[in-house]
């Protein structure tokens, strides 16, 4: 009887290192499944990141093409501004030259004006022949004025 207990206790005793034997490696065979099963979740996770960086590399370039076109533009469009705004400054200057070329013609037309009127009120007031002479010279500093008023216009108009 003695020798049963003692085999029955080896029996127990050999059954509980049994079992707890296949609960360690049931624990250590389930880590290792977390494990792998961690490293797969990882090994996506950093497909679908490579994924990501490499649209988003993409967009970057795309967006660096289209920076780069619309620069070009501006820098096109600045130049041709630029070309404008010199052809627009150079018109002006001969405008400018232009009309002041026209005042002095109108100053030096006026004061001829003025002393040839200073000269006919002189000279008309003894001879009515001469009178005749002024009177057309009259006509022509006029019809001169006239011109000159046009030109004046011609020149408020541009």
């Amino acid at each position: 009887i003695a020798e049963n207990c003692r085999l029955k206790a080896q029996q127990d005793s050999l059954e509980r290192t049994a079992q707890e034997e296949r609960r360690r490696w049931e624990q250590s065979l389930n880590a290792e499944i977390d494990a792998q099963q961690a490293k797969a979740a990882l090994e996506q996770s950093n497909e679908r990141l490579k994924m990501w960086c490499t649209e988003l590399e993409r967009q970057v370039e795309q967006i660096e093409q289209q920076t780069k076109r619309q620069e070009q533009i501006d820098h096109t469009e600045l130049v041709a501004l630029k070309d404008r705004n010199q052809q627009l400054n150079d018109a002006n200057r001969r405008l400018q030259s232009e009309a002041d070329a026209l005042r002095g013609q109108v100053d030096d037309l006026k004061a001829l004006l003025s002393a040839e009127a200073e000269k006919h009120t002189k000279m008309s007031r003894g001879h009515d022949e001469r009178m005749h002479i002024y009177e057309q010279q009259l006509t022509e500093h006029q019809r001169r004025t006239a011109k000159l008023s046009e030109a004046e216009m011609s020149l408020a108009d541009r």
